[in-house]
């Protein structure tokens, strides 16, 4: 008997072991898939921070600090490279795996085969090719702080209510340092928490926990805040992340209606995992409030504000949405338990998930016959690929000392030239619109005075009269000719030493 419990208990362990090897096995199929320009430009920025460059005042980027600091938390383990951008896809992916089956095992009063069939659906759409969910963009880190917020909200163990309430305060604020929409997690589940709270604890311990969770937040983004103010930087910090932001959003309410529309609500990429898991997700959920189990009610309210959150940048990339991957993982598995509560033959609920796993690996494993590249092509077009080629081939015709501007977004220009930007606003899209157009033009003119670089990268055509383009047209460039003028013009500075490397060189081939 003792050896038959024993079995019992460490089955769940085992399979959730092998899941995390099929993780590990999944992403090392993508390792050397060309980088999309958000993990480029987190990798570049998080680099620059290690060799000494400010964040805010000299490198910007809209995000708030927490993806740059995990960035350069990585890199100093494994180095700046591939190895750091894999570490960090496994590592939140199974966090998530292991927040996915206990929320789903609790949602279900302690079942189980509901968190197995949970993680086993993470397992599969975690690197979800249509959501672009298998390189780590933030949305992976914030999947890996939330879920394991809502499983505190839901583990009707609240003796310790404080020390929990402190907890998911610190989860919560984590998430919020990749995204500050994270708040929205809290808010809606501290209402439900103050609405109906478990039975051991009354509505005014709910209302005091409720209090503690929103302090921990507060005092932690003050702690940032008094950080870049001590530092001279707060103005910086503030302009980029909440002024731009703010900008580069627009409407918020327009851009919540503008998320309850169908065609936002059930996006043509997700369809071949809403089908199977999210009906699923449906019909559990419509059982669970149906025999009102309030912890149905908590799951719903995080499902709302997923939902919110996607909508509220008013962007809605794919990548956006894989905040919703961890709802459907659970909502489907939760859902073959309450199925199996109200049919008399409970055997057809695992038959249902079953089909739902076969359903999506009919729609994943083609995938894994196409090559690295061929991953990206079919997320992003073919721009990616050739970044990376350029990327290596700059850094042929660079000297170690030597440095390029590219006036556009391809931080992966930089990240596979191994290249020092020449200034710290690598992306252009600030530069061309929002309130800090002028602030952030001067500092980039003034970064290309101090540093100037060899190398110019243009697209094709370049039109308007923007103050950096006034400048760079006011400099001296020879043209180069490259097999990537559909996306880039390469140029070099005029008297400077790539120009007379490449001179030398169409001598010495002429004399042949």
């Amino acid at each position: 008997m003792h050896s038959n419990s024993l079995v019992k208990q460490c089955f769940p362990l085992v399979i959730l072991m092998g899941l995390c090897l099929l993780i590990i096995l999944a992403r090392a199929h993508t390792y050397n898939e060309p980088l999309e320009r958000d993990i480029t430009g987190y990798a570049v920025i998080a680099h620059e921070m290690l060799n000494g460059r400010d964040l805010y005042s000299d490198l910007m980027d809209l995000k708030a600090p927490g993806i740059f600091l995990t960035y350069a938390a990585m890199e100093l383990v494994t180095g700046y490279g591939l190895n750091s951008i894999y570490l960090l896809n496994i590592m939140a992916a199974i966090i998530t795996l292991f927040g996915v089956y206990f929320v789903a095992t609790t949602l279900t009063g302690g079942q189980r085969s509901a968190g197995l069939w949970a993680a086993i659906s993470w397992a599969i759409i975690s690197g979800n090719l249509g959501y672009q969910a298998n390189q780590p963009n933030v949305e992976v880190f914030m999947n890996a702080c939330l879920i394991w917020a809502l499983f505190l909200f839901i583990k009707d163990d609240w003796s310790s209510g404080y020390r929990k309430a402190i907890l998911i305060g610190l989860l919560v604020a984590l998430a919020s340092f990749y995204k500050q929409i994270a708040i929205v997690v809290p808010l809606l589940l501290g209402i439900v928490y103050i609405a109906i709270p478990p039975v051991t604890v009354k509505r005014r311990q709910a209302l005091i926990h409720v209090i503690v969770m929103g302090s921990i937040g507060a005092v932690l983004w003050m702690v940032v805040f008094g950080y870049f103010a001590f530092m001279g930087r707060f103005e910086a910090f503030y302009d980029v992340v909440f002024v731009y932001t703010q900008s580069y959003a627009g409407s918020l309410f327009d851009n919540l209606l503008t998320g309850l529309t169908l065609e936002r609500l059930f996006p043509q990429f997700a369809q071949p995992i809403i089908l199977p898991l999210g009906l699923l997700t449906l019909l559990g959920m419509v059982i669970g409030l149906l025999k009102k189990n309030r912890l149905w009610v908590y799951f719903l309210t995080y499902a709302i504000a997923v939902q919110i959150m996607v909508s509220l940048p008013g962007k809605f990339f794919p990548h956006y949405y894989q905040l919703w991957l961890p709802v459907f993982a659970v909502g489907a598995g939760a859902a073959v338990i309450e199925l199996r509560k109200v049919i008399k033959w409970q055997w057809i609920s695992h038959i249902v998930a079953m089909a739902a796993i076969i359903i999506l690996l009919y729609h994943h494993l083609p995938l894994y016959k196409l090559s690295s590249d061929e991953w990206s092509t079919k997320k992003y077009g073919n721009l990616f690929v050739v970044s990376r080629n350029l990327g290596l081939e700059i850094n042929k015709l660079l000297k170690p000392d030597e440095t390029f501007y590219e006036w556009g977004a391809e931080t992966g220009l930089y990240y596979y030239s191994q290249r020092r930007p020449a200034t710290g606003v690598i992306f252009y899209y600030p530069l061309i619109q929002g309130p800090l157009t002028e602030k952030l033009s001067q500092r980039v003119i003034a970064d290309l005075e101090r540093n100037k670089p060899e190398l110019l990268i243009l697209p094709p055509q370049v039109q308007g009269n923007h103050p950096v383009i006034a400048w760079l047209s006011s400099q001296s460039w020879l043209h180069i000719k490259t097999n990537v003028a559909t996306y880039f013009s390469l140029y070099a500075r005029k008297g400077g030493k790539l120009e007379a490397r490449l001179l030398e060189q169409a001598r010495s081939n002429q004399s042949k």
